[in-house]
Parts: structure tokens; sequence; C-alpha cells
């Protein structure tokens, strides 16, 4: 099954309202970035696309505000080597700013730098020991629970409210990667494919969960039920914080 996949793959003070035009002309701005891009200027392009993300504001077009964000995340973080903590204390700020959908999105994609992070420096972050006590806010010294914790915390927050989400992805395919019509059967509006990143998350770190005698185990018949069955029953474990539960 195709499905859409959303990375930062694909991933502005120029503008002040005094002197923004009417009609701004996204497309042809974003031809522009994607050849100043082309040209190895990223710098470059990183200003223009801060400047689409002041249009985007201007206009409230909330597509145009998430896309302009992912790309001004993968222009820092190519052009500056603390470019992923200032993308993510960017999104955090975003998140504050930005009403739904804009912020949930901007969730799993902050959800997203954590794990890129993570993945970077797994070895690194694996040999560090996790406290009981509460971790500071600095993540280039967390442990690997602190940063489990915090990837599932955002990725549940982006798909808090299924019901402002039910928009369809036609609204928000420049963000989308494989975006064709048989990915559009089986995702076919925004919560669905928040759903399915968050998803994959899930699957794919459950083993960083630690393990103990209590344990969440996927154990139960209930769990094999057909859909109706298991999403209307009580799931009961000692052990809430693991991943798979």
């Amino acid at each position: 099954m195709k499905s859409i996949i959303i990375t930062l793959s694909i991933f502005m003070g120029l503008f002040t309202n005094d002197h923004m035009v009417k009609d701004y002309d996204f497309e042809k701005a974003w031809q522009e970035v994607e050849k100043l891009n082309n040209q190895g200027l990223p710098e470059s392009a990183l200003k223009k696309t801060k400047e689409i993300y002041d249009a985007a504001v201007s206009f409230n077009n909330q597509p145009q505000i998430v896309k302009s964000l992912i790309h001004i995340a993968r222009y820092t973080i190519n052009t500056d080597e603390k470019g992923i903590e200032k993308s993510i204390e960017r999104f955090e700020k975003e998140i504050v700013k930005q009403k739904s959908p804009v912020n949930r999105i901007l969730a799993s994609y902050l959800a997203e730098l954590y794990q890129k992070y993570f993945d970077n420096f797994r070895w690194e972050i694996s040999q560090r020991t996790d406290l009981a006590t509460a971790v500071g806010s600095d993540f280039r010294t967390w442990s690997t629970q602190p940063f489990l914790k915090t990837m599932e915390k955002w990725y549940l927050y982006s798909v808090e409210n299924k019901k402002d989400l039910e928009i369809s992805i036609e609204n928000y395919k420049d963000i989308a990667q494989k975006y064709d019509t048989e990915a559009v059967t089986f995702r076919p509006n925004l919560f669905e494919v928040l759903a399915d990143r968050a998803l994959d998350f899930f699957n794919n770190y459950q083993d960083y969960s630690p393990e103990n005698a209590s344990s969440f185990q996927v154990d139960k018949e209930i769990y094999f039920a057909d859909a109706d069955a298991f999403v209307n029953a009580k799931l009961i474990s000692e052990d809430q914080d693991a991943l798979s539960y």
C-alpha cells in the first residue's frame, strides 16, 4: 500500500504590512527558492523562504505558513551548525502561536526533529543513565527515555483533536510526498496523514521501552479483534508508559 509521507526532506523579514502587495504570487516565490537552492545558495533560499513566511502570515494562508516553516527549518539546519536546535526552538514557539491545524502539523514535524536528532546521536545518548528526577530543558543532555517521552508527547498532540483535522489533504498537498490517487484513497484527510506518522513512530521505537515483570504485552485476544471491538475496548495496564501501549 502506498502512503502519504510527510518528511523534513521537503523541507522571512523582507516584507512588512505596509509594503505587502495585495496579491502575493506564492508559486513564483517558491520557484525562486528552488532555483536558489539548485544554484547552491541555501542562505539566499532561506532569506526568500522567510519572505514567503511573512506573506503567508499576512494573508493568513495556513498551508503556506506550514510549508514555509518547514523549509525554513530545512535551510536553517543546512546553513547553521546549531540549526536543529534553532529549528526545534522555533517550532515550539510557533506551536503556541499558531491555531489548528497549523499547530498540529508543526507538532508532528517537531516530534520528527527530535526523532532525527535522537537517531543521529543514538549511540551517545544510549550511554547516558536515565534519571528518576526531572530532566532539564537542554535536550542535548537527555538520555533515551526523555527523548521518547517528548516524541510521544508531540506525536499525540498532533492528532489530539480529530475534528479539527478532518480536512482534505488536497489543501496541504504541497507538503506531502508521494501524493497520488492511490495514497489519497487510504489517507484522504489531514488527520489520517498525521496519525500515520504517529503510528510509524510508535511501531518503530517501542523496543526502547524498558522491560520488567509488569511490562505491557500484546497478548490478549481483544488486541486482535475486529476494528469496532478493538477501538471500543478498555485497555488496562500498569505499564502505560510503554510505546506499544
